[in-house]
């Protein structure tokens, strides 16, 4: 980008481009096909920052040094010319012409004055959530800096992503949680590397809406580490809008025992596409099938005598063909039908039958980390490491998409099923 010379004149337009004038600008749009057209009309955009540009510095200048072609000569500065700079404009780095001033010292000497808005339009800070908004969907720096026709450097795109991550991090575990509580708390794990997992809590309104909460990274998904997460989210305040939260877990033990510790009413319900999962490992493929068939109808099954029918037709069934499968199943005990028993209406079950809210999320964090290849685990600030500005940015942005549950209408049983003794 050529910004316009200090003479007070609008730039020049090179040859072909674009006339800044909006007639020949409308007149070129209806002459141009659909790409043509934006091609237009974003230089149109483009001129217009670089003449919003140019017309500030002027400003400035006229400010420091007076009005242009003045005889007035007790101003301390002067114009000295123009000189070549960049700025970031439009998520990209670019050359301009800008003016010059400079003051004179009062031993005979001058000094360069900086111009406020040339320092403010040459930091790179202005193409920051172009930045973040690539690397969120799995850009790595070197391909972002590609993208931006090497216009701008790797280092610079990577330092820009660790302090916006930073702030993300920041913004999401200072935000309030919901002032009246939460009816369901999901808990899941995410293996990041073989050395660090977190610990991600999600939790669901009486409207439907889901937010997510925090998580902790750890070595392992271990009782130290979702102990330390929930202990956090009681200091925040979460607590359940009923009596008791139902809890659905992805089957850790580990898991378990945090929410019993911090909940011990809660109602715990086990995520049936991981225990489904695990079954699965234990049969044959020509079992398959049939084990999909069955935790079909136990996720359809409403109420605690349908759940109890299509819990004892899959109970009869891994006892014919395996027995670790058996063990397995019996291992979940009441926790596989927690919900039915509940007499809500099969409408949540799509929802709250598992810890796909969060399994989603991670799955799209997934790709969008798929450029990460080694976990920095120390860091200037201990208590932000690399793992943690990804996930608040990721989780953020998966939040960002979130609808209500399906079946949300019928949260207001639920909360009456809750409310029991």
């Amino acid at each position: 980008m050529v910004g316009a010379p200090p003479t007070g004149r609008a730039p020049k337009t090179k040859k072909n481009q674009p006339s800044m004038n909006i007639q020949s600008l409308k007149q070129q749009l209806l002459q141009s096909d659909s790409a043509e057209t934006t091609a237009i009309f974003n230089e149109f955009l483009r001129g217009s920052a670089r003449l919003a540009l140019f017309d500030l510095m002027r400003q400035e200048v006229a400010e420091l040094c007076g009005p242009s072609h003045s005889r007035e000569t007790s101003m301390e500065n002067r114009r000295a010319g123009n000189g070549t700079g960049v700025c970031y404009i439009d998520g990209g780095k670019e050359s301009i012409r800008r003016p010059r001033v400079r003051r004179a010292l009062q031993d005979g000497s001058e000094e360069e004055v900086s111009l406020n808005t040339y320092q403010a339009a040459r930091k790179a800070d202005n193409i920051r959530e172009d930045i973040v908004a690539l690397l969120l969907e799995g850009v790595s720096t070197r391909g972002a800096s590609r993208l931006s026709g090497d216009t701008v450097s790797k280092s610079v795109i990577s330092a820009q992503w660790i302090e916006k991550s930073a702030e993300k991090l920041e913004e999401f575990r200072s935000r309030p949680l919901h002032q009246e509580g939460y009816l369901v708390i999901m808990l899941d794990g995410i293996h990041l590397s073989k050395d660090q997992t977190a610990i991600v809590a999600l939790g669901i309104r009486e409207d439907g809406s889901k937010e997510m909460l925090d998580f902790q990274v750890g070595s392992s998904e271990s009782f130290e580490v979702a102990n330390d997460l929930l202990k956090r989210l009681r200091k925040r305040g979460l607590k359940s809008i009923a009596k008791r939260f139902l809890a659905v877990l992805d089957g850790s033990a580990a898991l378990e025992k945090a929410i019993r510790n911090h909940f011990p009413t809660a109602i715990i319900q086990r995520c049936l596409v991981h225990k489904e999962r695990n079954l699965r490992s234990y049969l044959s493929k020509r079992h398959h099938g049939e084990l999909a068939r069955l935790f079909t109808r136990l996720r359809r099954a409403q109420g605690k005598r349908s759940a109890q029918e299509a819990y004892d037709e899959l109970y009869r069934f891994l006892e014919e063909e395996n027995a670790a499968a058996l063990a397995s199943l019996k291992e979940a005990g009441d926790q596989i039908t927690a919900m039915q028993t509940l007499e809500v209406p099969a409408t949540l079950h799509q929802t709250l039958l598992s810890t796909n809210a969060i399994e989603n999320s991670i799955l799209n964090i997934r790709r969008r980390m798929s450029k990460v290849n080694r976990w920095q685990t120390a860091t200037k600030d201990e208590r932000v490491t690399m793992a943690d500005r990804y996930l608040a940015s990721g989780l953020l942005y998966a939040e960002s998409t979130f609808r209500k549950i399906k079946g949300c209408k019928d949260l207001p049983k639920l909360l009456e099923a809750l409310n029991k003794d």
